[in-house]
Formats: structure tokens, sequence, C-alpha cells
């Protein structure tokens, strides 16, 4: 259930074990969630589309995250009567 398989056809014998597997995933990964992410992610019936959704939500917060730190990194100065080893 990595999106490296291909949904059998609904005649195909497996197709029973493939839904199966799919919806315990997506229940799992829905109930990990917080509140906010569920709907937007829950009415997707494909874990490959719920995983794209995810990523998409979680790089523009990432992405904040690490210009936010990467100033609070630069902004970090040692005030004039500090020594190296008190900093």
């Amino acid at each position: 259930m990595d999106g490296n398989f291909r949904k059998p056809d609904e005649v195909d014998p497996s197709y029973f074990e493939f839904m199966k597997g799919n919806n315990m995933v997506r229940a799992a990964i829905t109930c990990s969630l917080e509140s906010e992410y569920v709907a937007t992610v829950a009415a997707h019936r494909d874990l490959k589309v719920m995983w794209e959704k995810l990523a998409d939500m979680h790089k523009s917060t990432c992405t904040a995250s690490v210009h936010a730190l990467r100033n609070r990194l630069l902004n970090i100065k040692m005030e004039q009567s500090a020594s190296i080893r008190s900093f």
C-alpha cells in the first residue's frame, strides 16, 4: 500500500484483499492526523492521492519553518561583554 501497486480490476480475485488493505491503511492514516487535516485528505479514496495532499500541505509548513529557523540562527549574536565560553 505504498503506491507502487496498481489497483486490481474489480473482477480480479485479489481486488477484495487489495481494497481491504487500502481501507485499513486509509483508516490508520486518518486516525493519526490532527483534526485540521482530516477533512482535506479523508475524502480521497486513493492512498497515493492522500499522501500527495499531505505532502503538499506539509511542504509549505516545512519551508516556512526552515526559513524561520534560518533567520533565528542568523540573528543570534553574542553580547559585547560576553565571552566565548559563556556563549
